[in-house]
Formats: structure tokens, sequence, C-alpha cells
């Protein structure tokens, strides 16, 4: 039965005058819980549309598929890495457009893209922290795996600050002449 079937019934019964006073007790009640829950259902019914129109006015950018767009370090770190313009995918000999790397990534930026962010997945950055335990294995670390030795005191860079934990200079990226 549909609240407002019910509620028509209870009407119907009171208006009829009918029953002992312990029934129209009850069904004053029974009235009164039903209007209850009509405005409870009401309510609710407001509240997801609310939150319908909530979703559809906001960008979820969870769903918003997210381009990662090789940066000017991860262009040089790719070429630096080459002993040559040879063997580089960007180049001339390579890139199928037959330019130099410089008119191939203006001219083909999202092909470029993709080829240097190719490149940083098939050739991950090497940190500090995999340089040393590939250097001293046995070194003694951290329960979180870390070198217990400062960073600095090992490679002497600059870009050490050791102004935070001894993670963040672990983790950064490995100049390969370390």
């Amino acid at each position: 039965m549909k609240l407002e079937d019910f509620k028509n019934m209870v009407e119907t019964r009171l208006k009829a005058e009918s029953g002992n006073a312990t029934e129209k007790s009850f069904l004053l009640e029974a009235y009164r819980v039903a209007e209850e829950l009509k405005q409870m259902k009401q309510a609710d019914d407001k509240e997801k549309i609310n939150q319908e129109e909530a979703k559809t006015n906001k960008t979820d950018y969870n769903a918003v598929e997210q381009k990662r767009v090789a940066t000017i370090f991860d262009y040089e770190r790719m070429c630096m890495s080459f002993e040559g313009c040879d063997t580089c995918p960007l180049s001339d000999y390579n890139n199928g457009e037959k330019v130099k790397c410089d008119v191939f990534i203006l001219n083909n930026s999202d092909k470029a893209n993709e080829i240097i962010l190719k490149y940083l997945a098939e050739h991950p950055a090497k940190t500090y922290r995999q340089d040393f335990l590939e250097k001293f294995p046995n070194a003694p670390t951290h329960n979180d795996g870390y070198p217990v030795v400062c960073a600095y005191n090992i490679y002497n860079d600059s870009n050490f600050t050791c102004e935070n934990s001894c993670v963040e200079c672990w983790d950064k990226e490995c100049k390969e002449d370390a």
C-alpha cells in the first residue's frame, strides 16, 4: 500500500466517526506518522535531487584523464643519456619527419611528449638511495630502508638542504657522475 493510499484510508475512517476512542486515537497517531513519513520522503527526494545537481555541476577530477606532460628537465635527461643524436628517438634519424629534434618538438609536441614519456617509463631516474645501496649493499638502514647516514655527507651535493627529512634527499634523482 502506498503512503498516500494509507493516508486517504485513515482520513476516510476518521471522517466516518465510527469506532471507539481508542481506535480514533490510533488512527490519529497513524495519520500523524503518515504525515511525518511523507515529509521525510519529500526531504529525502529533495536531498537526492540536490546531490544529483551537485554532481552534474562540478567536475569529477578522478574521472577526467590527467595527461602527463614531459618537462624540459625530462627532455634534458633523455637527451643527455644518449652518446649522440643518431640513437635518440627524437633525432632526425628516428623521428619519422627527418627534421632536427627542436623543430620536431615544436611541430609535433604531442608525439614528442609521447616519445619522452615512453623513454622515462623505460628508463626511470635513479635516486641517490638506489645509487648508494647499489654501491654499499650492506650499509646500515633505518626500518624504512633509507640509509642511516646523511646523503649530503656522502655526495656533497648542493641540492641537499637538510631542512626536512633525509628521505627527501635520498629520493632525489642521482646525477650520473655521483
